[in-house]
């Protein structure tokens, strides 16, 4: 038979999380039913037919493809028998709820070195906004605008994880089975793999028909001197509801930002007070240019108030780094004319609380003449 391209072994790289959160509502408590099915009765995914996966990339495609309308729970489990030294294979889990434009996340266990936070954490992400608090010790942060979304670069690494699975050995067709109702192909490899630093690989691939790969399992035996037995499991669950934002954001400071060519306005929508004497880091740049300083509020910041930022001077300290000079006033707009207009500048602000430093970066901050009440 013919054997599919390998991807590198570096796709397989651990995603982690917690089990227990995000509960599967049917996964694991549904029952598989096997079935004895002929080649002619089968009507396989794409990518597939009734001997084997003849396109790992096409049956992919069409995996990420149905799930982009579809509200789904995914768990992403790696499980080494032995305590192994390579970072590519440490224990860690992932899971996320994703759906409607909206996706919340959990990892853990010591492969959460290798994703951008190097801690674990639980995040949730909405619009083009981001919020994460590492699990240690509770303390957490909220995105907006600028700043890559890494929860959903997280969630889409997935897939590609799968085809480098996929694309690795045969997966060969062994009937359907039966599982919560929906009729699944089962696609069975063992062998040889084409992986990187892999000797063997046993899996189990249990696909619907329109390419949905609710179960990719099995385990690795890697190659070295450190040899271990790996096992992995992939995870998909079709669920009624997208997610919605969890508890653990109620008292996040809900900011937008707006401004005119004369100041910045915060304005506080909900969530903890921010108190008097807060510093609020103000930045705005150019193509040439780049500055930034702080402020700090006189008053504290509630629901329903807003702080109303100048920029008053600009000071070159080297080269094209400025420090920002500015004022801020809660409730009333500053008497104070900036020293500079800066209508078509890319603006940020930033500020810290106790628990959570929240920023807000060029896309979030719109003027006045294009916001809505």
């Amino acid at each position: 038979m013919r054997r599919l391209p390998a991807l590198l072994l570096a796709l397989l790289v651990l995603t982690s999380g917690c089990s227990g959160f995000l509960p599967w509502t049917d996964s694991g408590s549904g029952e598989e039913t096997p079935t004895a099915t002929s080649t002619g009765s089968l009507s396989p995914p794409p990518g597939a037919n009734g001997e084997w996966i003849v396109d790992a990339e096409r049956l992919v495609s069409a995996h990420e493809s149905a799930l982009e309308s579809e509200p789904y729970r995914m768990t992403v489990r790696i499980r080494p028998r032995q305590d192994v030294g390579s970072r590519n294979w440490m224990n860690s889990t992932l899971t996320a709820h994703v759906g409607g434009g909206r996706a919340g996340i959990r990892e853990t266990g010591e492969g959460v070195v290798v994703n951008k936070m190097g801690n674990p954490y639980r995040g949730y992400t909405w619009n083009d906004s981001v919020a994460w608090c590492r699990l240690a010790d509770d303390t957490c942060r909220v995105n907006s605008g600028w700043d890559s979304n890494f929860i959903r670069q997280r969630i889409g690494s997935v897939a590609p994880r799968m085809k480098t699975i996929l694309s690795s050995a045969d997966f060969l067709a062994n009937g359907t089975t039966v599982r919560n109702g929906t009729k699944l192909y089962r696609y069975e490899a063992s062998g040889s793999s084409t992986l990187e630093g892999v000797e063997t690989l046993s899996a189990t691939a249990l696909v619907d028909e329109r390419g949905i790969i609710h179960d990719l399992s099995g385990t690795v035996q890697t190659t070295g001197t450190r040899s271990a037995t790996v096992e992995f499991d992939y995870q998909h669950e079709l669920v009624s509801n997208p997610p919605t934002p969890p508890k653990w954001m109620d008292d996040r400071p809900r900011l937008t930002v707006q401004r005119n060519e004369s100041e910045v306005t915060v304005e506080h929508h909900g969530g903890k007070r921010i108190p008097a004497g807060t510093n609020v880091r103000v930045s705005v740049s150019n193509d040439t240019i780049f500055g930034s300083g702080t402020v700090q509020l006189p008053k504290s910041l509630e629901k329903g108030d807003a702080a109303h930022i100048t920029v008053t001077s600009l000071e070159d300290t080297e080269g094209h780094s400025y420090r920002i000079t500015g004022n801020a006033t809660i409730n009333r707009p500053s008497s104070i004319n900036p020293a500079i207009n800066h209508t078509k500048w890319a603006s940020g602000i930033g500020l810290r609380t106790e628990r959570w430093r929240v920023s807000i970066l060029g896309s979030a901050i719109r003027n006045d003449s294009n916001s809505t009440a």
